[in-house]
């Protein structure tokens, strides 16, 4: 098994929430707790293993959380219903990825855009552009 690969099940647990400026003596998890979960009704229990602020930021941004639910059923509920959740929000969520899967996914974001366009939805799964059955898309 690749590392990639195994870095990427340590993460399976893992978003990042984009856009929350950085508050004097933060925490992260009672931040998490106060603005994110309850946009998020009729979830299943959603408790935090780990929570934190993750690297630098880009100048004038602040820098992502990093969030590590205690269960995968918790995570996969937060980011199939985060578009609806966070209408409205000047945050985002996003799937902690990899640094190769995250080269990979920018690889064809412009592709991705065009064929969106055109009426094509794929989303980015294990590594790799998949089509709605799935199966990994050949661009």
């Amino acid at each position: 098994m690749d590392t990639n690969k195994l870095e990427r099940f340590s993460r399976r647990n893992n978003f990042r929430i984009v856009g929350i400026p950085v508050t004097e003596n933060e925490n992260c998890e009672e931040s998490v707790k106060e603005k994110v979960f309850p946009l998020f009704k009729d979830a299943p229990d959603l408790h935090i293993e780990r929570c934190h602020r993750d690297g630098r930021a880009p100048p004038g941004r602040s820098p992502h959380i990093l969030v590590r639910c205690l269960s995968y059923k918790a995570k996969s509920f937060i980011m199939r219903y985060r578009r609806s959740a966070l209408q409205g929000q000047s945050f985002f969520i996003v799937d902690d990825l990899t640094r190769l899967d995250l080269a990979e996914k920018k690889k064809w974001s412009s592709k991705v855009k065009d064929l969106y366009e055109r009426g094509v939805k794929l989303t980015f799964s294990g590594g790799k552009w998949r089509d709605a059955t799935g199966k990994p898309f050949e661009f």
